[in-house]
């Protein structure tokens, strides 16, 4: 019995000590939204295109149904069950001053989006490790845009964290930030499509390896390390991020440009998988062959890829 008392007073003494620490808040520049027609217009390209971000702050359902010129509204919902760590959700990021972000401030909207860090100055998992470096300009734009979206009310759960989640999520800190002030203007260059693999579209999120939350340097774009459950209920599916690399075993080795073309065109053929099709159904094509440019640049590094799709045996 003193054994039993012992650990449960260690395990909450660790959930005490391993919560969400605050850090002070980062500096994002003085990001303010603009009442500007051409800005708000890239801001909306980027959060629903290029920046997927209406594919994570709507349910599940709603992400995988999205297409090409959809407009989903942003109301949260998405679930990632983690396991022993918990349970996240994506949260309302609309303009509904109660359960959205209609409340926050510019500042604190540009700050999530650039660091990663909550206006309380903790750090939100998934968009310190989700979301890539986007330049101030294209920030600002998505401020400005999201200060456009409608409000609505949805009250989505807070994330439901176990003790093992609070010891592992716990310290993360808020990311640094590398950007630069002004993105690399559209065209098929290999200057833009570096910044659309690193930023926006965060190609390197997924399609690297990793050591737990971080992706190792030095195998960026080589593929996943394993493939992902399906988060549709009943899709007994898993899914690999395959190797984009120019070597005869990636994607950029194996394909065309215009196959690659024609692949964004497509959207979603698989419902289970976490690629963001819909979204970037709306990317520009200039957008897609920077994409492409950039990865024909990458070192050929060779790591076979025989399914994306692999059915459970």
């Amino acid at each position: 019995m003193r054994s039993i008392a012992s650990s449960v007073l260690l395990a909450s003494a660790l959930a005490a000590g391993c919560g969400p620490k605050v850090f002070p808040l980062a500096s994002t520049g003085i990001i303010a939204a603009k009442d500007d027609a051409e800005l708000v217009a890239r801001g909306e390209y980027l959060f629903h295109g290029a920046g997927a971000c209406s594919g994570c702050h709507t349910t599940i359902e709603q992400g995988v149904a999205i297409k090409a010129g959809d407009r989903p509204a942003p109301s949260g919902g998405h679930v990632w069950k983690m396991g022993p760590l918990g349970t996240l959700y994506s949260p309302n990021i609309t303009q509904d001053a109660k359960t959205g972000v209609g409340a926050w401030a510019d500042d604190d909207l540009a700050r999530m989006i650039k660091h990663g860090q909550r206006p309380d100055g903790t750090a939100g998992v998934f968009m310190v490790f989700a979301v890539g470096h986007i330049a101030d300009d294209d920030v600002r734009a998505l401020v400005s845009y999201m200060r456009t979206i409608a409000p609505v009310a949805n009250e989505v759960p807070r994330h439901d964290i176990g003790l093992l989640g609070k010891m592992v999520l716990g310290g993360i800190e808020p990311r640094s930030y590398d950007g630069k002030a002004a993105p690399p203007p559209v065209g098929p260059t290999v200057e833009r499509g570096r910044y659309l693999a690193w930023g926006p579209c965060d190609c390197r999120g997924c399609h690297s390896e990793a050591d737990g939350f971080a992706v190792k340097a030095g195998r960026e774009f080589v593929g996943a390390d394993a493939p992902m459950e399906s988060e549709i209920e009943g899709d007994t599916n898993k899914y690999l991020a395959p190797n984009l690399t120019p070597d005869p075993s990636g994607i950029a080795g194996k394909w065309t440009e215009e196959q690659f073309l024609q692949r964004f065109k497509e959207g979603r053929t698989q419902k289970g998988s976490p690629m963001p099709w819909g979204n970037f159904q709306n990317l520009q094509e200039d957008d897609v062959k920077a994409l492409w440019a950039y990865l024909k640049t990458l070192p050929p590094t060779k790591k076979d890829f025989p399914l994306t799709v692999i059915p459970k045996k």
